[in-house]
């Protein structure tokens, strides 16, 4: 799926690990897994989208830490990990990270300022 930049797939029942094959989506700008059953641990390949603003893997039953490898993600307006069975710390430099403004999506101005769901009781 080289071309893919926009996945929304929430609310289904989809289960196993966050699927390996969305790795080869380089120029992935929103990925929206929230309310499924993915489970395992956030894969590492997720900061290989150089690109991404909105990651959500909200209500899923992803386990272990957040990966430090997150921060990498420079471009992130969105992140939503909340309602997971996350463990450990939130790493530190997700506080260094540009959380705000999605400014363009695909040359549209969306022009409004969004929130980090970081849950920090994991």
């Amino acid at each position: 799926m080289p071309n893919l930049r926009y996945l929304y797939l929430q609310n289904n029942k989809f289960s196993g690990p966050i699927p390996a094959v969305l790795a080869n989506s380089p120029f992935l700008l929103t990925m929206n897994l929230v309310n499924n059953k993915f489970s395992g641990q956030i894969p590492k390949w997720i900061t290989s989208f150089v690109n991404l603003r909105i990651l959500l893997l909200k209500k899923n039953k992803l386990i272990g830490p957040i990966p430090i490898d997150v921060c990498q993600l420079k471009n992130i307006s969105m992140l939503d990990l909340s309602q997971n069975n996350l463990s450990g710390r939130v790493p530190s430099c997700l506080n260094n990270l540009a959380f705000g403004r999605l400014g363009s999506l695909d040359g549209k101005e969306l022009g409004k300022f969004v929130v980090p769901w970081i849950t920090r009781s994991i």
